[in-house]
């Protein structure tokens, strides 16, 4: 919609960053890693969009000089810190966890942006097999849209593409799922739920980002990698894995919505029974 807005907002991000004295910025979300990538590579490669941005910068006193490496969290952990490291750290055996890698749209695409396979990327796979966990056969659905864009203006839309994730990691034989992008995570762990009711199915797939299943591998607690938090539960993953662990339930009663009205203004209040 705004080019000039879609390209300040993350040179902002990065003036700040160079400012720090950070020689790279690490981004866990994919777009974000792709919105970041894109206005750094601009910047280093067109002296004219660089003055524009500084001129605009310089009102915050900020300037950017185009120094610093945007990277998505996958791509350092994979390259940077390696598979060898990972290893070496295990100290939990996963070789009865089969594991279903789903990348979403924007950790290889564009080329120009992204850093791993067009259309069979790797870096999951890398990660899984380095901590001794199988990998299932999942090439139709690795960079298959999760209708991330579409969630809210055509829910029906993105809840189709849900689905034929879902299945094709429940086909495929999965016992979870793995993904490095929090939208997507969202998507295939949140509205997991929905796409159950909408299309009169049972898929009951947890859906774990990346960083959380490397967490278990290396022994961290699950409470500590945020696993009470998933949406579908991840009891049958810790259940595999032989990992001890209470998950705590929340109620929350009965949920009513009301509104009022007063002097022209509405109110919506929210009521847990």
């Amino acid at each position: 919609i705004n080019y000039e807005l879609s390209l300040y907002l993350p040179a902002r991000n990065i003036a700040i960053a160079e400012q720090s004295g950070s020689r790279a910025i690490i981004a866990p979300c994919s777009e974000c890693y792709h919105n970041l990538k894109w206005a750094n590579d601009i910047i280093k490669n067109n002296a004219r969009e660089k003055i524009k941005v500084n001129r605009v910068l310089n009102e915050l006193g900020l300037s950017i000089e185009g120094k610093l490496e945007v990277k998505h969290l996958l791509d350092f952990i994979v390259n940077d810190i390696g598979k060898e490291k990972l290893k070496e750290k295990k100290v939990i055996e996963m070789q009865d966890l089969r594991v279903a890698p789903y990348y979403g749209c924007l950790v290889s695409r564009p080329p120009d942006i992204g850093f791993d396979s067009i259309e069979n990327p790797q870096s999951l796979d890398i990660i899984a097999e380095a901590l001794g966990a199988e990998v299932v056969d999942f090439e139709d659905y690795k960079t298959a849209c999760c209708g991330g864009a579409l969630i809210l203006p055509k829910e029906d839309v993105a809840l189709k593409l849900i689905k034929s994730i879902l299945l094709g990691a429940k086909k495929a034989k999965a016992d979870c799922i793995i993904v490095p992008c929090p939208m997507c995570h969202m998507n295939v762990d949140a509205k997991q739920k929905l796409a159950e009711e909408m299309f009169g199915i049972s898929i009951d797939i947890p859906v774990l980002y990346f960083t959380q299943f490397i967490g278990l591998a290396l022994g961290m607690n699950p409470k500590e990698l945020g696993l009470d938090k998933n949406i579908v539960s991840t009891k049958k993953v810790l259940d595999k894995l032989g990992i001890e662990y209470e998950e705590e339930s929340l109620s929350i009663g009965k949920l009513s919505i009301g509104v009022e009205e007063d002097k022209g203004k509405r109110r919506i209040i929210f009521e847990l029974g």
